[in-house]
């Protein structure tokens, strides 16, 4: 049975692979920054010790969804964050690839500005942020590495929403509980489920198929236009969504794309997954569900 590592399973998509363990046809193993960690993880920090454990393991996939992903902090402390973000992960990619392995690395839409509609795979990267400009650092290096051309796959991620954390948890309780629920009229995004994105990664596992891949929402919409979507998927009074200003609330928003969907024609051709429709999404997050049915396989 082939070997899977999930390096960063304390992360929302990394916890979320976590669960594949008995419902795909490899061995899972999972890494945590948390000594002591839960059902048997490995403990690793990338900007630390127990990376050779990684290597060690002789794994035929590895994940590298680990990341330093608050966009503020990156911002405010650039070296840290470089270290773990590129210089770090791309070690780490360059030792699992020289041993024949085949590597996915998670990135984002903020690789782009968001100026430009739909960008496609080959795009050429245009990032505004520290967050941004570090995602596409690495991704270049990581495509240079020898051997990268046929083990090593970068997948850019829009905005990944889940019930259970961030700011769709948050809407749904809200709304749930009947009270007022604000929502940024000034940010914009693609949103995408937890399942759509383990879906798109399962299949480029797989298969091993290198390269760049985009996982990307069907519409770009505002926050507050979202949270009425969501009202109305669950039956809520409409009235409690209040469009505001992240402006005017004192929040500093530090990625601000006007357009933060991405194409996927090259993801389409090879994988044949298409954009994530926005209402299959509202239904995904909206409804109650075991967590054993929160993956289907492509």
């Amino acid at each position: 049975m082939p070997k899977w590592i999930v390096v960063g399973g304390d992360g929302l998509i990394g916890n979320h692979l976590a669960d594949w363990s008995g419902r795909v046809a490899a061995q899972i193993l999972v890494t945590t920054r948390r000594r002591g960690g839960k059902d048997g993880r490995l403990f690793v920090d990338l900007d630390g010790e127990g990376v050779g454990h990684i290597v060690s393991a002789g794994a035929d996939v590895i994940f590298l969804c680990a990341a330093m992903t608050n966009m503020r902090a990156c911002q405010d402390a650039p070296e840290l964050s470089y270290r773990i973000n590129v210089s770090a992960t791309v070690g780490l990619a360059e030792r699992l690839i020289e041993q024949g392995a085949f590597v996915i690395f998670l990135s984002s839409n903020a690789v782009f500005a968001g100026t430009i509609p739909w960008p496609h795979e080959e795009q050429v990267c245009s990032p505004t942020c520290e967050y941004g400009g570090q995602k596409a650092g690495a991704e270049q290096l990581l495509l240079a590495l020898p051997g990268a051309a046929d083990r090593m796959a970068i997948v850019r991620l829009s905005k990944v929403l889940s019930p259970n954390a961030g700011i769709a948890a948050e809407f749904l309780r809200r709304m749930r509980s009947q009270a007022r629920c604000d929502a940024f009229e000034d940010v914009r995004m693609s949103p995408i489920s937890l399942r759509y994105v383990a879906n798109g990664l399962y299949a480029i596992a797989s298969r091993k198929l290198p390269g760049i891949f985009h996982l990307s929402g069907t519409e770009e919409l505002s926050y507050g236009q979202f949270a009425s979507r969501l009202a109305n998927c669950l039956g809520a009074d409409a009235r409690l969504i209040h469009r505001v200003s992240s402006v005017q609330a004192g929040v500093d928003v530090v990625f601000r794309p006007r357009h933060p969907g991405l194409g996927m024609g090259r993801t389409t051709s090879l994988l044949g997954i298409s954009p994530e429709p926005l209402d299959e999404l509202l239904l995904e997050i909206s409804r109650t569900k075991d967590r054993d049915d929160s993956f289907v396989q492509s």
